[in-house]
């Protein structure tokens, strides 16, 4: 039998938990694409522990980012999607991100910058 030591190091898949860590560099299941069709692709998911939103651009690129901004704690799950990249609500509609290219390995890659300018794609 497993002990509770044992068993937390192998279920918790926290950021900083080992698991979590190992996790992290592998692809995960996030969402089926028939998900994201539609006139607003965005999707608010729960993976690993962490709250996100994944995303389909007018170009039909794909985004991850985590779910508050790290500004104003607004969730970007109600924001819009404009200009290849989604925007949080009006009132200080700052474009967050734009989505990540499609070749990004690591799951640490998979969130765009987190800063309040854009972040440009390769090539962009």
């Amino acid at each position: 039998m497993m002990s509770q030591e044992q068993n937390d190091l192998i279920t918790r898949t926290g950021p900083k938990e080992p698991a979590g860590k190992l996790m992290r560099m592998y692809w995960q299941p996030a969402a089926l694409v028939d998900e994201l069709q539609g006139p607003r692709p965005v999707k608010a998911i729960k993976l690993l522990g962490e709250n996100l939103v994944l995303f389909r651009d007018q170009q039909g690129r794909y985004g991850l980012i985590e779910r508050h901004c790290a500004h104003r704690g607004a969730d970007l799950a109600f924001g819009r999607l404009e200009n290849g990249g989604l925007r949080r609500l009006p009132r200080l509609a700052v474009r967050r991100l734009r989505p990540m290219p499609r070749n990004t390995r690591r799951a640490q890659g998979l969130r765009a910058v987190q800063e309040h300018h854009t972040a440009r794609l390769p090539g962009d």
